[in-house]
């Protein structure tokens, strides 16, 4: 009995040691032989790559930024002027007349910005003129801003002025000040608002102001923000009856894009701070500090941001699309604006 067994387990093991043997593994490939046989990874084996491998990664969304207007912003503007004697009038009301014109495509423009360097004690004459406004804010040192009627209002930094009719001076205090000042045109454009004013000045004068002088501490007017604080902005003057121009201060993050849209109005930027590309109708323009936009109704725009935060005084000519920004602000998404 045991020779018979010993015999059995010899012949079992030629069998398992033969190139004909089924193969050793359990259960053996094949539906014949049961499911198929699937080996557990061995140390050092490759990993299976992700599906989603290939797939790029979301950049992540800017992060949110201070709200402060900063203390000190950058004073340079592509537009600007210098009143280094004790009265600077203007009597074309515009420094140089190439403000008139929309930058960059040189056409004819509702409204202006640009950067006012008054030296200490100095005094800039803006007159009278029915058919246009001046809207300020300034930015380093103080300034007193009074009628030719009457009355004055004190400047300090981010504090914003809207004179309906012009007919104001700013004088600057002990240390200077500098201010982006705007002007925006009632009906028609700037250069035939100029053009009516030099050749019959008397009939651009009024006898009443259109509206009184008013001045707004942008400090602590209210913070609208939105994008997870990527995204500020304070308006000035502005609402729901539309006005000559609308006068707000935006800021943004390092990294935040600003998607193309348009506007039924007018859009002036002066880019205090900030660096990136701004895509104007299909053509890209550099962003850095001290350029300035006029950016026609209808027309695309899109903002491309670098890694430096922005900084802008913007005007619409007429008011109405800084409306936006209360809705953003809300959580709202902006109904489309109607076009005119």
């Amino acid at each position: 009995m045991l020779r018979s067994f010993v015999v059995f387990c010899a012949g079992l093991s030629l069998l398992c040691c033969s190139r004909t043997a089924p193969d050793t593994k359990w259960p053996a490939p094949g539906p014949a032989g049961g499911l198929p046989y699937v080996p557990l990874p061995e140390p050092g084996d490759a990993a299976e790559p992700d599906e989603d491998a290939s797939t790029p990664a979301k950049p992540a969304p800017p992060a949110g930024i201070d709200a402060a207007l900063p203390s000190a912003p950058p004073t340079t503007l592509a537009r600007a002027h210098s009143c280094k004697d004790k009265e600077c009038k203007l009597v074309e009301i515009l420094p140089n007349p190439s403000f008139a014109k929309a930058a960059p495509s040189g056409g004819d423009s509702p409204g202006t910005l640009w950067l006012e360097d008054i030296a200490p004690n100095s005094v800039v004459v803006l007159p009278r003129h029915h058919g246009l406004e001046l809207l300020a804010v300034t930015l380093i040192g103080e300034a007193l801003a009074s009628g030719d009627e009457g009355g004055a209002v004190k400047l300090e930094p981010w504090a914003a002025l809207r004179a309906p009719g012009l007919g104001v001076n700013v004088k600057a205090g002990k240390d200077g000040a500098k201010l982006v000042m705007g002007v925006a045109a009632k009906n028609g454009n700037l250069g035939a608002a100029l053009e009516h004013a030099a050749k019959k000045p008397f009939e651009v004068r009024w006898k009443k102001r259109p509206g009184p002088l008013s001045h707004v501490a942008l400090a602590g007017a209210k913070d609208l923000s939105w994008g997870a604080g990527a995204f500020h902005a304070r308006i000035a003057f502005g609402g729901e009856a539309p006005i000559p121009g609308s006068l707000e201060v935006l800021l943004s993050a390092a990294k935040a894009d600003i998607k193309e849209h348009d506007h039924p109005a007018w859009e002036h930027i002066a880019v205090l701070d900030g660096r990136g590309r701004m895509k104007l109708a299909g053509k890209e323009h550099p962003v850095e500090p001290g350029v300035v936009f006029d950016i026609p109704p209808g027309e695309k725009h899109a903002f491309e941001a670098g890694d430096r935060g922005l900084v802008v005084v913007q005007m619409y000519t007429p008011s109405g699309p800084e409306q936006r920004f209360i809705k953003l602000a809300e959580g709202e998404k902006p109904a489309p604006e109607p076009k005119k």
